[in-house]
């Protein structure tokens, strides 16, 4: 039995490599890319302060903030582009919560669910938050690129999770990363007040919605369905020889996306080193 989640799939056609180390060895990377790292984390702050589950939303995610910055605490933002991405999150969400709109938004938090296909494989899927009553599923993105988004680039994503959730609506609610840079000189404290004024001036303009409507994509969702039917036996079919099915010669990697798993590859030699240089500085 093999579970297909949106974002393993999404893996499995970018790089089978890269899913043989995220879903058959369960290999975990050391440090994800900095871009990664800052979307997920974005996510999980997001899904935090819209929970309906936590009493006290803000103080939870002020908490968790305040304790990664305590990490770096002997570095300032412009030497250390994890505690600079910490000002600038620090400083959009305690705007964001204080609009209306964030304020009456409450859901699961990171809302799991799962539907057996066959005895041998099951589709499932992590949802930022998902408004049962409302039969709404939300995700939140935080990009340099809110324009990139539409309904073609989310098809996947927007059509699988409506469908495993059975809900009516999908919103993706889009977080655009500021051209705010700190100097080598900049103290955090300073900084942040900077950060803070930026979204002081954008007022409701933190952010903006897409909204999908489950009847849009319901012919769709046969052909998702039937596209992971097919790389559910793709998978299966590898058997014992999985190893081989997913081995890989040494080429230039040079696809356009981040990927965790390039140190694995470069110490495995699957990865030439112009690859990996190319490859890395895009993280």
């Amino acid at each position: 039995m093999i579970t297909l989640r949106y974002s393993a799939v999404d893996t499995f056609l970018r790089c089978r490599r890269a899913y043989y180390y995220q879903e058959v060895k369960n290999i975990e990377a050391k440090e994800l890319p900095q871009s990664l790292w800052v979307g997920k984390l974005c996510a999980e702050l997001l899904s935090v302060l819209h929970s309906k589950k936590e009493e006290h939303p803000n103080h939870k995610v002020s908490r968790i903030i305040d304790n990664l910055m305590a990490d770096y605490q002997d570095s300032n933002p412009g030497e250390n582009r994890r505690l600079q991405s910490l000002c600038i999150l620090s400083a959009m969400i305690d705007k964001y919560s204080q609009l209306e709109a964030c304020k009456v938004l409450k859901g699961l938090a990171e809302y799991k669910w799962e539907v057996p296909m066959t005895k041998t494989y099951t589709v499932a899927g992590t949802v930022d938050l998902f408004d049962k009553g409302g039969k709404r599923v939300y995700e939140f993105k935080y990009t340099t690129s809110p324009d990139n988004y539409n309904e073609y680039t989310m098809a996947d994503q927007v059509a699988l999770y409506m469908w495993g959730t059975k809900s009516h609506k999908a919103t993706a609610r889009l977080f655009s990363k500021p051209n705010i840079r700190a100097t080598q000189l900049d103290p955090t404290r300073d900084f942040l007040k900077r950060c803070t004024a930026y979204y002081n001036k954008r007022g409701v303009s933190v952010y903006k919605d897409l909204t999908f409507y489950q009847s849009d994509f319901q012919d769709y969702q046969e052909t998702l369905l039937t596209r992971m039917k097919i790389i559910a036996g793709e998978i299966l079919s590898a058997g014992k020889d999985i190893a081989k099915y997913y081995q890989t010669t040494k080429v230039q990697c040079l696809s356009p996306f981040v990927c965790q798993y390039l140190p694995i590859c470069k110490a495995e030699g699957k990865i030439s080193k112009y690859a990996f240089v190319t490859r890395a500085s895009r993280g």
